[in-house]
């Protein structure tokens, strides 16, 4: 299971020395002077310990002033939450190699990052930035942490790709930004601007060694969503969401026998309240109260005040996670998050609020995408 910040303290080791004199031992020797590393920490003589952990993905938010929202650095269980503010002091190291996508798709990017698995029990490769995009956020406190410092390296993204699929999959990627712009004006000098100097970290979560087979669990915000579904069959024919960053969608027929796990458990959590539109006989949206915003990344306190859809039994050697938490949102000028679904035979009455969450719960299809999604618009 994944750690939070609040970890047990690092012992230090403390040095014995000897008053009397022999030729025969090394008692009067002063020990290392350099930092001793165990596993993926680093503790320096002085009683500083840095902390470096890998991360394949970031998710961010920046306003039409191009300031920072949010940012969402997450990776084989490992998961950091940066936003405006201080108490932590960050720097990127390096250019990172990054690009940015052609224009006509979101101004979404590749950095650069180490071919090597995300283990909490190793430490990274390089924590220079010379192979692959380094971030260091300084200011914890120790007595809490455990640490002083942590380096986050970018690994490989390990992203489900069925047979067939062709396009750009990205390591960086925008929930929101100022859409007038061009893609030209968010190079990589402004995405390094964007983790440069004092802000705020709302949250730390640090995964269990590779060894440990941990469990990973995925939030993404989805402001879309729709199903199709039989009420007289009992039976899904399509359920999808889409972000900006994310695809999550069922479909009656697997993707050439690709398998991202299985067997899928699907649950609706913090649900209980909600209404139903009624459009005409085949044609409805499902509206839930507590919800997010398409630009918000998901914080530790959402898990019990906002509405999720809990998809368990991903097999996380092709997805990345076992566990994926859609989390619903209201879209870009919406105030109502509402997900329509369509029914397949005519209903005379509106579906109940129970009966609409259970057109979303996509029972008896197979999931044909679950991975990062590049928008062409």
């Amino acid at each position: 299971m994944k750690k939070h910040s609040i970890l047990a303290l690092i012992p230090i080791a403390v040095l014995f020395f000897s008053c009397g004199k022999s030729s025969t031992n090394n008692n009067n020797q002063t020990g290392p002077t350099g930092p001793v590393t165990v596993a993926n920490t680093t503790t320096y003589p002085n009683g500083y310990v840095v902390k470096s952990i890998g991360f394949s993905r970031i998710v961010l938010s920046v306003d039409k002033n191009d300031k920072l929202i949010a940012a969402e650095l997450y990776g084989g269980g490992n998961k950091v939450i940066l936003k405006p503010g201080s108490g932590n002091t960050v720097e990127m190291l390096g250019s990172g190699s990054y690009s940015v996508l052609p224009s006509g798709f979101q101004p979404d990017g590749e950095a650069q990052n180490i071919d090597a698995a995300i283990d909490n029990s190793t430490m990274p490769k390089d924590t220079t930035g010379g192979q692959g995009l380094c971030i260091k956020i300084k200011g914890f406190d120790k007595q809490q942490t455990g640490y002083n410092q942590i380096n986050l390296v970018m690994d490989k993204l390990v992203r489900a790709t069925p047979p067939g699929t062709a396009g750009y999959f990205d390591n960086i990627a925008y929930m929101a930004y100022n859409s007038t712009r061009k893609n030209k004006d968010y190079p990589g000098a402004f995405f390094k601007s964007l983790f440069t100097g004092n802000m705020t970290v709302a949250d730390v979560e640090i995964a269990q060694p590779l060894s440990a087979k941990p469990y990973i669990t995925e939030d993404v915000v989805m402001p879309e969503g729709q199903a199709i579904y039989s009420y007289l069959q009992v039976k899904s024919f399509r359920t999808r969401f889409v972000s900006s960053t994310f695809f999550v969608t069922f479909e009656t027929a697997p993707p050439a026998s690709f398998s991202f796990g299985g067997p899928l458990n699907y649950e609706w959590v913090n649900a209980n309240n909600g209404t139903v539109t009624r459009y005409d006989d085949y044609s409805y949206t499902l509206y839930f109260p507590n919800i997010k915003s398409y630009d918000q990344v998901v914080e530790p306190g959402d898990t019990t005040s906002k509405v999720f859809l809990r998809i368990r039994g991903f097999d996380p050697a092709v997805t990345g996670f076992n566990q994926l938490r859609v989390f619903i949102a209201k879209g870009i000028g919406s105030d109502d998050g509402g997900l329509p679904f369509l029914i397949s035979e005519k209903q005379t009455s509106t579906p109940t609020f129970s009966m609409a969450k259970q057109a979303f719960l996509p029972q008896g299809v197979f999931c044909y995408y679950a991975a990062p999604l590049v928008p062409h618009y």
